[in-house]
């Protein structure tokens, strides 16, 4: 009965008339591939995550030519929890990207990241919503 109800509701124009869509559905877009190592890198947190010493986070960074990653250990997962790290791990090891990719979260729409990039000098691209495995 319920393959019958679900086939009646997805051919019945009065239904998908008034059906309602929670997301909307963006296209994906493409990224410019890099030519070069540390160019582009995307980051995206990991968490909660069972206690170890405290941490209950991680920054997740990748290169996106390489694929080479690090990840760093956060206490919680503020703008400026995450701006440290990134700044003294990845970005003293390897210099600023010309290009970072992130999701919409907060943490990385704050005003500090911002600040933090416009620093560096470097791009931001945001991924689309509802589309998580665009972020490296």
């Amino acid at each position: 009965m319920r393959a019958d109800v679900t086939l009646w509701a997805c051919t019945c124009l009065r239904c998908q008339q008034a059906k309602v869509s929670w997301h909307t559905r963006s296209k994906l877009g493409g990224f410019v591939p890099p030519s070069a190592r540390f160019e582009h890198v995307h980051i995206d947190l990991m968490g909660p995550l069972p206690p170890s010493e405290g941490f209950r986070y991680c920054l997740i960074c990748v290169d996106h030519f390489s694929k080479w990653p690090e990840a760093f250990p956060l206490v919680d997962i503020s703008a400026n929890t995450i701006a440290t790290p990134f700044y003294s791990g990845w970005i003293s090891q390897f210099g600023p990207p010309l290009r970072l990719t992130t999701d919409q979260g907060t943490q990385f729409e704050s005003v500090l990241f911002q600040a933090l990039t416009k620093f560096l000098g470097t791009a931001r691209q945001r991924t689309t919503p509802y589309h998580p495995v665009v972020n490296g």
